[in-house]
């Protein structure tokens, strides 16, 4: 797999959910994941992620696997499903998703 910085991965992440968020209506949550853990200000933004209703966090992604192994049992990520950078890079695991639906 090729190295993707992170800025580069950002900015990909970023692309498909700004246009989901774009395209979004009252009834539709904006499902996104968790790239990289090791920012000192993720926990807030988890935690005001988590109490806001119009998000859906579903998964979250760590390359470096000393900082996951690290980090990684940190309880706010305990209902998350760990991916690969394949995954959280795929346009599938960011479609917008309606309230109710699973």
């Amino acid at each position: 797999m090729p190295h993707v910085n992170r800025r580069q991965a950002i900015q990909a992440v970023s692309g498909v959910l700004g246009a989901a968020a774009l395209g979004r209506g009252s009834q539709t949550k904006v499902r996104t994941g968790i790239l990289c853990i090791q920012h000192s200000h993720l926990n807030g933004k988890l935690e005001a992620m988590y109490g806001n209703p119009d998000y859906e966090v579903v998964s979250i992604c760590e390359p470096d696997s000393p900082v996951r192994k690290e980090h990684g049992s940190d309880p706010l990520f305990q209902r998350l499903r760990w991916i690969s950078m394949d995954e959280m890079h795929h346009p599938a695991n960011f479609r917008p998703s309606r309230i109710g639906e699973s």
